[in-house]
């Protein structure tokens, strides 16, 4: 079967909120093994094929519009080629967030889930350097990769760079940009135009709009003292080390707001300059309707 549209990211724009309403479509099947599910970013399961995919994560013989939402479809330049060559009459979706904000969500993201432990200055800083945004940008997304999830703050917020190929490989009929801050701010609006876009009748307006965030709890305090207990104890060495891991990332996740993420005058400006660099691309593409606050200045 061929999938009618793909929700391609940007990551942590609100493709979660997305895949929320397309699924409450009667008209609309989405893979049931997960929201994301990807297939042309992992060479893995693009070289054994789209039947085989298909087979494992959609139920089949159904007059649904097939479809996916898989945000790492912006993470690298060569998936639209994919794309193409399979599926040229597709359908795609993009939800842009302000890239600078977008950078901080993924960042605290990280913290929270233990994959990161520099502070958000150290971490933009060290993909700032040249060397290592090249590098950023030619690396394809792998499942379960932390590493790589902790050196791509920055360059997934290329938008430019990374929506030009879409636009090169496909018609501007078949693409539907949206913005993160119209999720939020006027809902109806996206459903609309994206019933239009899929040519679909409705979706249920009374879901939630979740965005997902990370929270401290007062209890921290407890956690460190329960920390040195344990560690004098020596009762550490006698715990497992998944749940080692498991209570590292959830002592992680609630102290993510007590660390709060402050970008230095000078970080930003650098990312300003980045950004505004790659805003250049996207007016070229013809994306003018952007209302970032760094823009408007």
């Amino acid at each position: 079967m061929i999938p009618y549209f793909l929700c391609i990211g940007a990551q942590k724009s609100g493709t979660t909120t997305l895949h929320h309403f397309l699924k409450s479509s009667s008209e609309i099947e989405l893979p049931f093994t997960s929201k994301e599910a990807p297939f042309f970013s992992e060479n893995d399961r693009y070289t054994q094929g789209w039947e085989k995919y298909f087979q494992e994560n959609f139920i089949s013989n159904t007059k649904k519009k097939y479809g996916k939402v898989s945000p790492q479809y912006m993470y690298h330049e060569s998936i639209p080629y994919r794309i193409k060559k399979l599926f040229p009459d597709i359908k795609i979706i993009a939800i842009l967030r302000d890239p600078i904000d977008r950078a901080i969500s993924q960042y605290r993201m990280n913290l929270a889930r233990g994959y990161e432990t520099r502070s958000i200055n150290k971490a933009f800083e060290e993909e700032l350097i040249p060397e290592k945004l090249i590098k950023a940008r030619a690396l394809l997304p792998q499942r379960y990769d932390k590493g790589l999830e902790t050196n791509c703050y920055l360059v997934r917020g290329e938008y430019g760079r990374l929506l030009k190929p879409y636009f090169a490989n496909f018609d501007k009929s078949q693409i539907l940009v949206l913005f993160f801050d119209d999720l939020k701010e006027r809902p109806k609006y996206i459903l609309e135009s994206i019933s239009k876009f899929l040519n679909v009748s409705s979706f249920n307006e009374e879901i939630n709009i979740h965005f997902h965030s990370t929270k401290s709890s007062k209890y921290d305090l407890i956690f460190n003292k329960l920390n040195k207990i344990a560690q004098k104890s020596g009762f550490n060495n006698l715990i497992p080390q998944n749940i080692n891991d498991n209570y590292r990332r959830f002592r992680a996740k609630l102290r993510t707001e007590q660390n709060e993420v402050n970008i230095s005058n000078d970080n930003l400006q650098k990312l300003i300059d980045l950004y505004s660099r790659d805003y250049y691309l996207m007016k070229i593409i013809g994306l003018y309707d952007v209302t970032w606050e760094w823009i408007r200045k």
